[in-house]
């Protein structure tokens, strides 16, 4: 009984057929209020009228009969005539009905008075045809209502039935699956929404997998070399002292290949967990300072030269994030830049935000590969050696890194001529401006 009640076309049955007993109940009530008024006002009517005109008759001295003449014609009325205080005409009394009102005329030396009578047949006759006729509809609203109720309930459970079973798909890892149109329009958007979020599935599947099978490789490379190099110093094939230190070289080489792209995967996987931000107040132009005298050694053995135009603004942010972002732009103007190049940091205020960027004169970066330089492990140049072209996760890790302290980084770059990454913050002002608005 609960299933049945708690289904759709039942609720909806139900609520159709109380609304329309209820309809029908105030219908029939309202209707016989106002019949019942207007049948009284119309026999008040007439009863005042039939007075007056016997009055006005027994004034001009009509006899008797012509009251008794009105009465037989009138045989729901009593009609009675007094004179000099005295009842010299009654009417025969009617016991089997009711006295409604009472009307009167006078006349020169008495008065007549009609006594209005309900017919306890007629009034009993009239709720029965009432009660078949509203029977009647009543029952014709119940069965529209079925009909109804059964066509939109068939209606709703088509999508509703098709939306649980691509939902079981999704659920179960075909995030190849859609609604598409669904037919009725309530659903359009319901249907819109399920097939972008089942977009954005698929696409995070596929990028997952494309992730596993890029780290995979990664770290293929440099673990071929050192399974290579250790057997050949454990089989003796590298016999000579040269060929041992160059094996003992090259692991060492290939070890701190696994090392860094280890550590870039950890703070990788550190940002994309949204780890505890602490923000503080920070100096943008100072912070830069000091981050490049920590990488002047890189700086130096890459034979660069750095120009720095460093403007005072501050910002609201976590010195470690911030550090991770800043290290990976400055790590990347190197590994593309050659020896001579230049490279320029440069902090600014610019719109109510906080900018510090990182321009080098290196390769440059096509337009094609303009929208995919933040994806994780892609690499400009697939040619350049993995030893010196980094692990391809700098960017995809100061991307998310930037997000996490509200602000982003911007691109722009010119093939051949050089390359600008700038990180936009909110400057301290504005944050501060922004706080007190919002509470």
């Amino acid at each position: 009984m609960l299933a049945r009640i708690s289904s759709f076309r039942i609720q909806l049955l139900a609520a159709t057929a109380i609304t329309g007993v209820l309809g029908l109940f105030g219908a029939n009530a309202a209707v016989t209020i106002l019949q019942n008024r207007d049948s009284r006002a119309n026999d008040q009517r007439k009863a005042r009228i039939v007075a007056q005109q016997l009055a006005a008759r027994l004034a001009n001295g009509a006899p008797l009969a012509r009251v008794r003449e009105a009465q037989s014609v009138l045989p729901d009325d009593q009609i009675e005539v007094r004179r000099r205080g005295g009842v010299v005409y009654a009417g025969p009394p009617l016991a089997h009905t009711e006295i409604e009102g009472v009307e009167s005329a006078t006349f020169p030396g008495g008065t007549v008075v009609v006594r209005r009578h309900s017919s306890k047949i007629n009034d009993a006759a009239a709720p029965v045809v009432v009660t078949l006729i509203f029977g009647v509809v009543l029952a014709l609203v119940i069965a529209s209502a079925a009909l109804v109720s059964s066509l939109l309930a068939r209606r709703v459970r088509r999508p509703l039935s098709r939306a649980i079973s691509v939902a079981d798909r999704v659920a179960a890892g075909d995030f190849s699956a859609r609604l598409g149109t669904l037919g009725l329009a309530e659903f359009e958007h319901f249907g819109a929404a399920f097939d972008a979020m089942a977009d954005r599935l698929e696409r995070s599947d596929r990028d997952q997998r494309q992730f596993l099978a890029d780290v995979a490789h990664e770290l293929a490379t440099p673990l071929n070399g050192l399974v290579g190099f250790a057997t050949a110093l454990a089989d003796g094939t590298a016999d000579t002292a040269e060929d041992r230190a160059e094996a003992a070289q090259m692991i060492e080489r290939e070890s701190g290949r696994i090392v860094a792209l280890l550590h870039d995967l950890r703070e990788l996987t550190r940002v994309d967990l949204f780890e505890s931000v602490h923000p503080e107040a920070v100096r943008l132009d100072r912070f830069a300072q000091e981050m490049l005298a920590r990488a002047s050694p890189l700086l130096a053995g890459a034979e660069l030269t750095v120009a720095t135009s460093l403007s005072r603004v501050e910002v609201m942010a976590d010195p470690r994030i911030l550090e991770s972002i800043v290290r990976n732009l400055l790590s990347n103007a190197v590994q593309y830049t050659a020896a001579g190049g230049e490279i320029r940091v440069w902090t600014a205020a610019r719109n109510g935000e906080a900018v510090l960027g990182v321009r080098d004169t290196g390769i440059g970066i096509a337009p094609e590969h303009a929208a995919r330089v933040f994806d994780r492990l892609y690499r400009v140049d697939e040619a350049r050696p993995r030893a010196s072209g980094g692990s391809g996760l700098g960017l995809s890790i100061a991307t998310r890194a930037a997000s996490a302290l509200g602000g982003r980084i911007e691109l722009e770059s010119e093939l051949g001529s050089g390359t600008e990454f700038r990180l936009a913050l909110p400057a301290l002002g504005s944050s501060r401006r922004s706080r007190r608005q919002a509470q």
